[in-house]
């Protein structure tokens, strides 16, 4: 659905009816949200103000997506403060943790969720582990990776009804998107390098990524993990494995600006912007980082650097495959 304010109106009006079913009411919430962008403030905050009607009068009954729809718009505090204690064991407990301004009583409370979650060899178990560690990563806190490493450490499916064979392909899937979530965090496969789907090198590549993280736990970083700064050049002193894919990205963005590429059908493609991460294979060869972003559609970056990220080379391209 494209934005209008008419449309937008119609889904507030919708979400914040309780004579509506709540699935319905849902997926009012969900198109609210879909909106954000293009919601001008004005139109945004005549909409939150029926939504924060509604918050008030059915507090913890008002359907989750329309609190979703309150919590992406910024307003977990206020959601927190409505539901006060009705929020504990709530469905959405866990996203208004992960927004709330207080960081220091959102950990607490998400460490008290993990302590007191089902084992990690059920299925249940882990699953709560993965909501509490997504949150705790949002708040930067490195406990979060610690419950990821803890559940790799798990060697068998959970108490299942499912048959043996399914349990096991769920269960390798759930170690796999395990592996590969920390994988993008730590920018280190281990030697690992299955597509989406698990692979039974990943029986090797745990334990090593596990070693890693106790070897390294006390001097790894959130802020140098995510930095986005560019940073300064400085002939033979070496660019950490980050600071290659922030300089290769700025190189690769300057260079995007300076052409002009075209779709299959002759239109001209948009403005291009390229994260640290868009690069798909990092690696230092001969005394040389080189980045690669290959995609089956659309931009391409191809850069590489000395170790110290001087002597430069950058080429860009625009598949049409």
């Amino acid at each position: 659905m494209l934005y209008s304010r008419e449309s937008a109106e119609a889904l507030d009006i919708i979400a914040c009816d309780s004579q509506y079913d709540v699935t319905t009411r849902g997926y009012a919430g969900m198109g609210l949200s879909n909106f954000s962008n293009a919601m001008p403030e004005d139109v945004r905050q005549s909409i939150l103000d029926r939504l924060y009607g509604a918050l008030s009068a059915e507090k913890e009954k008002l359907p989750d997506s329309v609190l979703r729809t309150l919590i992406h718009w910024g307003e977990a505090d206020r959601v927190r403060k409505v539901l006060g204690q009705k929020l504990r064991g709530h469905p959405m407990e866990i996203e208004v943790l992960q927004r709330i301004g207080t960081r220091k009583e959102a950990v607490e409370r998400l460490m008290e969720l993990y302590e007191t979650a089902p084992e990690v060899t059920s299925n249940i178990g882990w699953t709560k582990r993965w909501h509490v560690e997504a949150a705790l990563m949002e708040r930067q806190d490195k406990r979060g990776i610690d419950i990821l490493i803890e559940c790799l450490t798990v060697n068998e499916p959970w108490p299942s009804s499912l048959p043996k064979e399914i349990a096991w392909a769920s269960f390798h899937q759930s170690l796999h998107n395990t592996f590969d979530r920390l994988a993008t965090i730590f920018d280190d496969r281990f030697g690992y390098q299955a597509g989406g789907t698990w692979a039974p090198q990943l029986d090797d590549a745990i334990p090593k990524m596990v070693e890693w993280w106790k070897a390294n736990r006390q001097t790894w970083s959130f802020e140098e993990a995510t930095s986005t700064e560019l940073p300064e050049l400085e002939k033979g002193k070496a660019l950490t494995k980050r600071q290659a894919r922030v300089l290769a990205a700025r190189l690769a963005n300057d260079a995007f600006a300076k052409q002009e590429f075209k779709h299959a059908n002759g239109e001209l493609v948009g403005g291009i912007k390229i994260a640290p991460e868009s690069f798909n294979d990092v690696e230092k060869k001969d005394g040389r980082w080189v980045l690669r972003m290959v995609r089956s559609r659309g931009p391409e970056a191809f850069v590489e650097f000395d170790a110290d990220g001087l002597n430069q080379k950058v080429v860009v391209n625009y598949a049409l495959r």
